[in-house]
């Protein structure tokens, strides 16, 4: 009996006296828009569920600088300027054209699979839409 509340305590002590220090984090990247993201796949739905695509166009990218400032090659992204993370789920891009002077997108971010995906959040999408980013 002393021997199993030996082991007993043994097990309770090593599991609150370690620490996460040291610990790779396994290729996860932060939860943060920062950096430059290539684009990787589309999101769309054709009245079943949706599914993920292979992007058709290479060399294609987005990048959230920490200044506020952004800048991209992909339309419609491409006219943007500035971002504004307006809460935990949501960036506005600020863009050129006078049309529309910004764009509202909902964001998420899959630290594992090292990827962000966008969605429109002022226009609906019948079909659905979204685009899919990753480093």
């Amino acid at each position: 009996m002393k021997h199993y509340l030996f082991a007993a305590m043994l097990v309770f002590a090593c599991m609150f006296s370690c620490t996460k220090s040291g610990i790779e984090t396994g290729g996860k990247i932060p939860a943060t828009l920062t950096g430059k993201w290539n684009y990787s796949a589309y999101f769309y739905s054709i009245g079943s569920p949706g599914s993920w695509h292979p992007a058709n166009e290479q060399n294609k990218w987005i990048e959230f600088k920490e200044d506020g400032s952004f800048s991209s090659n992909l339309p419609p992204f491409n006219t943007a300027v500035g971002y504004h993370v307006t809460d935990s789920a949501h960036v506005q891009f600020i863009t050129t054209v006078s049309s529309d002077s910004s764009l509202y997108y909902s964001f998420n971010i899959d630290t594992v699979q090292r990827s962000v995906s966008l969605s429109s959040a002022r226009q609906i999408c019948i079909e659905g839409c979204a685009q899919k980013f990753t480093r």
